[in-house]
């Protein structure tokens, strides 16, 4: 992480903390395999991988009830996501879901700091 104009925010993503998100969340995928519904373990697997990752550029506030909070709001905002995205069709490419990935990563990132403003009043 690096402190950019006093704005957290993270300048590359090292191959070390890439190899660990995928690490950490891809027996989500081997679950949703044997549960017949791979393309759909993709999904939530792109989407725990965003939330990882936020959550390890966010973790000075871990000691904060607030940061819990607003992860559990950004899991639950994603619900809807992997549910009715269409994740099976072959008309979907992965390019073509690429908005809704960054979408998802900037809600997931602004619930993070409303929190971190929370913490601040």
């Amino acid at each position: 992480m690096t402190e950019v104009n006093g704005d957290k925010r993270v300048s590359l993503m090292t191959r070390q903390a890439a190899s660990v998100t995928i690490l950490f969340t891809s027996p989500i995928i081997l679950v949703f395999a044997y549960l017949g519904e791979f393309e759909q373990g993709l999904g939530v697997w792109a989407c725990a991988g965003i939330v990882v990752h936020l959550v390890r550029v966010h973790w000075d506030m871990k000691k904060n009830r607030w940061f819990w909070m607003a992860i559990m709001l950004a899991i639950l905002l994603q619900i809807p996501f992997v549910v009715f995205v269409p994740w099976s069709d072959r008309y979907m490419s992965m390019v073509s879901l690429l908005p809704f990935g960054i979408l998802d990563y900037f809600i997931v990132d602004r619930c993070l700091e409303q929190a971190d403003k929370l913490t601040k009043r």
